[in-house]
C-alpha cells in the first residue's frame, strides 16, 4: 500500500524583498511506500517580469523534480531487488529511502539572482547516500544564465582561483586537502560551479571531485572586496564591450 502526505507552503516568514522581487521557501514534504521525500527550494513571485518570474520557477522546478523522479526509480529499483532477495521482512517497518533537496536563492542586486540548490538522495542498496549541488546565477533583464568568465574579468577571476588556493593551504595539515586539492584547482575551469551572495562570490567542488567523500561538498567565500567589485553594480562583462 503506498502512503502519501504532501504539504506545500510559500513561507512568507522567510520572505525575502529586494526591489519589485520576492523570494519565499516553499516546502514539499512526501511519505511513500518506498521513500521519504524534504524539499525547500526557492519560490519567485511579486516581479513586474511576470515571463522572467515563471521562467525562474520553472528552472528550480523541473531540476528538482528531474532529481526527484531519478532518486525515486533508482529506490524503487533497490526496493524490488531487496525483495526479491528476501532482505524485506513484511513483519517488520517498511525500510525507505531517503530524498532531501535544500535550495537558496540570494538577489544579489536589481539585475542578478544566484541560485544553490543541494540535493542528497539515499538508495536503500548504496553503502552510503549521493549528494550534489547544482547553481544558476541569472541576469533578470534577460532571463540568461551566466557563466562565471560573463561577470568577472580575467584578473578578477584569476584572483578567485589564487584565493581558492590560499584557503586549501591554510588546511593542508588537516586530512580535507592535499597537494592533488591545489592542482585540482589549477585545472578546473570554474566556470559554473560558483554562487552569488550579497557580498561574496563562493567556489564549490562536487563530492569526492577534490577531497574525501566525509568533506562532502566543500566550498569556498571570496568576499566581492578582495576582487574590487561594488555587488551594486555588478552586471555581465559583455555589458561593457
Amino acid at each position: 500500500m503506498r502512503v502519501i502526505f504532501f504539504v506545500f507552503l510559500v513561507l512568507s516568514l522567510v520572505t525575502i524583498m529586494f526591489g519589485e522581487l520576492e523570494i519565499a521557501t516553499a516546502t514539499v514534504e512526501a511519505t511513500t511506500d518506498v521513500a521519504v521525500l524534504k524539499v525547500y527550494i526557492p519560490y519567485f513571485f511579486g516581479y513586474e517580469n511576470q515571463e522572467i518570474e515563471g521562467w525562474l520557477n520553472r528552472l528550480v522546478w523541473e531540476n528538482t523534480s528531474a532529481f526527484v523522479d531519478e532518486a525515486i526509480r533508482e529506490i524503487r529499483n533497490g526496493y524490488r531487488y531487496l525483495k526479491e532477495e528476501g532482505f524485506i521482512d513484511p513483519h517488520r517497518k517498511p525500510l525507505r529511502g531517503e530524498i532531501y533537496i535544500r535550495g537558496r536563492a540570494y538577489a544579489v542586486n536589481e539585475r542578478l539572482v544566484s541560485i544553490a540548490i543541494d540535493f542528497y538522495k539515499y538508495v536503500l542498496t548504496a553503502a552510503h547516500g549521493h549528494e550534489e549541488r547544482k547553481s544558476f546565477t541569472v541576469d533578470l533583464n534577460d532571463g540568461k544564465i551566466l557563466k562565471l568568465s560573463q561577470l568577472l574579468n580575467l584578473e578578477q577571476r584569476q584572483i578567485v582561483r589564487e584565493e581558492v588556493i590560499k584557503l586549501i593551504k591554510k588546511e593542508l595539515h588537516t586530512s580535507k586537502f592535499t597537494p592533488e586539492s591545489i592542482e585540482s584547482v589549477k585545472r578546473h575551469p570554474l566556470e559554473e560551479n560558483f554562487y552569488l551572495t550579497r557580498d561574496s562570490v563562493v567556489i564549490f567542488f562536487a563530492k569526492y571531485e577534490m577531497t574525501p567523500g566525509y568533506v562532502g561538498i566543500p566550498e569556498f567565500v571570496i568576499p566581492f572586496s578582495k576582487l574590487g567589485i561594488d555587488p551594486e553594480k555588478l552586471t555581465s562583462v559583455m555589458d561593457d564591450l
